[in-house]
């Protein structure tokens, strides 16, 4: 199908859902819209002043009001309009006060219509109404003191009862616990090394799964607390 074969040939790091097409994220600040029903894909090129032509689209969301949020390798987050193919409004560090770091590594959404954002940093709260940061770093490195475990935060994930989880690039999860404002961390460490969490988290009905990067995938069990590690087997080509 020569219609996939363009979308491989480039490489994708976020897919969303929107209006009933795939939306993928590329390099370059390129955007595919691909319609699976009529097999038709477009590319569309960003356009931003403050992007540079060259940044890498590192991930895209679409937030409760179906507004689509980007997050970049280096240059901050924005709002896009995808019709226009244009950011409305960009933030980064020099642009707005609170924003943690440029280097946006996930982007979802709490109860409440916040933006939650991952970045290299530290994981920064964002009310796009008035347009106020609440930031979360790490104090010391793993040790359970109600921060972050470590201060990339590679990957975010809410559960079904609401509750955020936090993949960190120190090979542990935090949970986030709202009512005292403070977070739990789970150190997979302690059964057998993990370089980080930086893949999807997904739920499943007695855990959750999480992607780490060179250690296969893990599955996370919050209620005795323990972790299952499944190393992706080596793929072998077949001849004939």
């Amino acid at each position: 199908n020569l219609v996939i074969k363009k979308v491989i040939s480039n490489r994708i790091n976020s897919i969303i859902e929107h209006n009933g097409q795939l939306v993928l994220g590329s390099a370059n600040m390129t955007i595919f819209q691909y319609d699976i029903n009529k097999n038709v894909i477009v590319n569309k090129k960003i356009k931003d002043i403050y992007f540079p032509t060259n940044e890498n689209l590192k991930t895209l969301f679409k937030d409760s009001k179906g507004r689509i949020w980007i997050g970049t390798t280096n240059s901050g987050f924005g709002l896009l309009d995808l019709k226009k193919s244009q950011v409305v409004k960009h933030y980064t560090t020099s642009t707005i006060k609170g924003l943690s770091s440029n280097s946006i590594k996930s982007i979802k959404e709490d109860s409440e219509g916040n933006l939650l954002i991952g970045t290299y940093n530290g994981l920064d709260v964002f009310n796009s109404d008035d347009e106020t940061f609440k930031v979360y770093n790490q104090e010391g490195f793993g040790n359970n003191n109600g921060t972050l475990s470590n201060y990339a935060v590679e990957s975010l994930f809410k559960d079904n009862a609401g509750g955020i989880w936090v993949g960190t690039y120190s090979g542990g999860i935090d949970y986030y616990n709202k009512q005292n404002n403070s977070f739990k961390f789970f150190d997979s460490q302690l059964q057998k090394p993990v370089l980080g969490i930086i893949g999807p988290m997904q739920e499943a009905k007695d855990g959750i799964w999480i992607g780490t990067e060179a250690n296969g995938i893990m599955f996370f069990n919050p209620r005795n607390e323990t972790f299952n590690y499944f190393p992706i087997p080596e793929s072998k080509s077949k001849e004939g």
